[in-house]
C-alpha cells in the first residue's frame, strides 16, 4: 500500500492512496484512535490516515504502534517498496527534511 507523508512545523499526516476524506468525514472508516493521534483512519489493522499535531517523532510512533499496526512488509513510500511500518517510518525520518513545508512564522524544531 503505497503513502504520502506531509508534514509542516506544527502537525504531520500519513495518508494511504486508498483513503478518501469525504468517506472519513462520512464516518466509513474505523475511527477509533489506537495511537491516541486527533486523527486517524484505520483497515483493520492497516493505518488509512494518521494525522496529529506534533512534531513527527519516529521513535515514538514505532514503540507506540507495536502490536496496533500489522508487522507485515506492505507500505510503500516514496521510491521503497515492501516495507514494515518501522521500515516506513524509518524512511519518512529520512527525508524530513525536505518534506518538512514551512509555515509562515514558525521556528523550525527540526533544526
Amino acid at each position: 500500500m503505497r503513502y504520502e507523508f506531509r508534514a509542516n512545523y506544527r502537525d504531520w499526516e500519513l495518508i494511504s492512496e486508498d483513503f478518501e476524506f469525504e468517506k472519513l468525514n462520512k464516518g466509513g472508516y474505523d475511527q477509533d484512535r489506537r495511537l491516541s493521534f486527533m486523527r486517524e483512519a484505520w483497515d483493520d489493522n492497516i493505518p488509512l490516515y494518521l494525522n496529529d499535531y506534533s512534531t513527527f517523532n519516529p521513535d515514538y510512533l514505532k514503540e507506540i504502534s507495536k502490536d496496533i499496526v500489522t508487522s507485515e512488509p506492505i507500505f510503500s513510500i516514496f521510491d521503497k517498496e515492501n516495507l514494515t511500518f518501522e521500515q516506513m517510518v524509518d524512511a519518512i525520518q529520512e527525508k524530513i527534511p525536505a518534506i518538512v513545508q514551512a509555515t509562515g512564522g514558525d521556528d523550525n524544531p527540526y533544526d
